[in-house]
């Protein structure tokens, strides 16, 4: 799986969405952050590739 922008989006919104091998759901609390902040905590991310 590509840690592409629309990967980070669901990710950040929903973490139990994507469970990668060797980690266990509910590992990441559900924090419920509005869509502006989503966007933002994205593109800040995309700078650090």
């Amino acid at each position: 799986m590509t840690a592409d922008g629309e990967y980070l989006w669901e990710s950040i919104k929903r973490p139990n969405t994507h469970i990668i091998k060797g980690y266990f759901p509910d590992a990441m609390p559900t924090v419920f952050f509005n869509e502006a902040e989503i966007d933002a905590m994205v593109a800040y991310i995309k700078t650090l590739e």
